[in-house]
């Protein structure tokens, strides 16, 4: 069940739809893959990152003209929604209600958003290297403090010895649901000088 008040409502319920199910990648995923575009230090161009919202193989097109424009439009929604959480610094409401199960771990949807902004960062990571962050920056720390986040939330049963160990000093999976939110907003704010850049 989705939340009223979540910005993201939109774009999931439109996975109600057979063919989003079946062609475009999980709901929680494309979530987590727009938060991470929108906090992209330089804009991308729209063909540089929606062809990336299908699952892989498939040609991203819709059967149904009328499903794409609505799927279009609840995603560029988020999209926006993204942008204006970070200009205006106020948190994003991630759709977080199903990400813990019982035993507080991240369910597959956590891990899915996780997933999602991680494959993201693919074609944002130039642009976040060409702003030169020195190792010792605020941003840059809070940078890589994301990344390690998203990661341990991404694949928290990893067999990998040292990810394992590392992924053991960072903080239980609640905190990281309750802080996540502040995280990306405040990250996505550090990139807005330079969004705006006409370079």
């Amino acid at each position: 069940m989705t939340d009223s008040t979540n910005p993201f409502e939109p774009l999931i319920e439109i996975y109600q739809h057979l063919e989003v199910k079946q062609t475009i990648r999980t709901a929680h995923e494309v979530v987590g893959f727009l938060c991470c575009i929108a906090a992209s230090p330089k804009a991308l161009a729209l063909d540089e990152w929606f062809p990336h919202l299908w699952k892989d193989g498939i040609d991203p097109s819709f059967a149904d003209e009328m499903l794409a424009v609505d799927f279009a439009t609840a995603v560029l929604a988020s999209y926006e929604c993204c942008l204006l959480s970070y200009r205006e610094f106020s948190h994003l409401q991630l759709p977080t209600d199903d990400w813990l199960d019982t035993d507080a771990n991240p369910t597959e949807s956590a891990s899915r958003f996780a997933a999602g902004y991680l494959s993201a960062y693919h074609l944002t990571e130039s642009h976040w290297q060409n702003l030169q962050l020195t190792a010792d920056s605020n941003t840059d720390k809070l940078l890589q403090t994301t990344m390690l986040l998203l990661s341990k939330m991404a694949t928290p049963n990893t067999i990998d010895a040292e990810m394992k160990a590392l992924f053991d000093e960072l903080p239980d999976m609640p905190d990281i649901v309750d802080i996540l939110a502040q995280l990306l907003t405040t990250l996505g704010n550090a990139a807005m000088p330079i969004d705006d850049d006409d370079e």
